[in-house]
């Protein structure tokens, strides 16, 4: 009998928009983790910046709802007028009920989530 070996998952080069920085710092942890590249911005306008320079150098965009300098929203219209078939992981907070009409257009996950909710919401996104 022969085993043979599963290839590596894709690894993705994440950029995660995330002000709460021990929210930040166990997100990283999780990413980093499963293989992942993760370039980090605590507000909207720094991630902003950051997709901007190399929207190509990004796999995917995790964005919290609510961030200080340019809120998630704002954030995710950048992202989808610079590229728009991007895939994006939005984070809402439970009373952000405009994000629901999002759904469509990218990967939505209501906090608080599990890590496993997380999980699966990066690999539908990547997949």
């Amino acid at each position: 009998m022969f085993i043979v070996a599963m290839s590596d998952p894709f690894r993705a080069k994440i950029l995660l928009a995330e002000s709460n920085l021990p929210l930040r710092s166990l997100l990283i942890e999780i990413l980093e983790a499963r293989g992942h590249a993760v370039r980090t911005a605590e507000d909207g306008i720094l991630a902003r910046d950051l997709f901007e320079l190399a929207p190509e150098d990004f796999d995917l965009v995790v964005i919290r709802s609510r961030l200080p300098q340019m809120n998630g929203l704002e954030l995710f219209r950048v992202v989808r007028t610079m590229a728009p078939g991007k895939p994006v992981l939005f984070m809402k907070e439970s009373a952000d009920e405009e994000i629901v009409g999002l759904a469509p257009c990218c990967e939505v996950i209501s906090k608080p989530f599990s890590k496993h909710q997380f999980i699966t919401a990066v690999q539908r996104c990547l997949s």
